[in-house]
């Protein structure tokens, strides 16, 4: 006798017992095969309810997961693969909630403006800030959206960022000398010479 698959074992023993005839009858149309397939359907053992409980998926938010991928993309960042880092920032992305989305799309800007694609740098500080990117931290987005509205030649973009980023810096956690440090290096003497920034 041939052993019997899985499959056939449970077609078998469950379906035949309660309704042979649906599966004796040759007929191969489409009503036919909806009407097995219905049949199929009511028996639990088809539910499939634990494989598809929400709270058990892959693809669920999962902050431990973003967190490390945030922390595969610095250090890919930080040893100069920018795609490297943005497959990490992207995946990230996937499992991240809240805050995390916000940061992450932060870090995403500054590939963006490394690869020389200003206009993903403006959407995407736009982005992150839509997302409620911390005000602590903010200057460095502004900062960088200047820099790249100053690349796509938008002079005044940049003279409204620089404004912001010293604004923020205010906010920001670093201790005085460096916020002096930082408030010299946002006023960047290239823009000023061509945007006659003043506060």
């Amino acid at each position: 006798m041939e052993k019997q698959s899985f499959i056939q074992k449970i077609f078998s023993e469950i379906s035949l017992e309660r309704d042979p005839e649906i599966w004796k009858d040759e007929e191969d149309s489409e009503n036919k095969n909806i009407q097995r397939i219905r049949f199929l359907s009511e028996f639990p053992e088809c539910e499939y309810t634990k494989e598809l409980d929400v709270s058990k998926s892959s693809t669920r938010k999962n902050s431990n997961l973003a967190q490390a991928l945030k922390e595969k993309g610095n250090y890919c960042y930080k040893n100069k693969d920018c795609y490297g880092a943005m497959d990490q920032y992207n995946k990230a992305l996937l499992f991240a909630s809240g805050g995390d989305i916000s940061v992450l799309i932060g870090n995403r800007s500054a590939i963006w403006f490394d690869v020389g694609d200003y206009e993903s740098v403006c959407n995407d500080v736009q982005a992150a800030f839509s997302f409620g990117y911390p005000d602590n931290l903010a200057h460095k987005l502004y900062e960088r959206r200047a820099k790249a509205s100053f690349a796509l030649k938008d002079p005044a973009g940049a003279k409204e960022d620089i404004k912001l980023s010293l604004k923020y810096l205010d906010c920001s956690k670093l201790d005085e000398n460096m916020g002096k440090s930082k408030e010299s290096n946002i006023n960047m003497p290239f823009i000023l010479r061509n945007v006659s920034f003043s506060c």
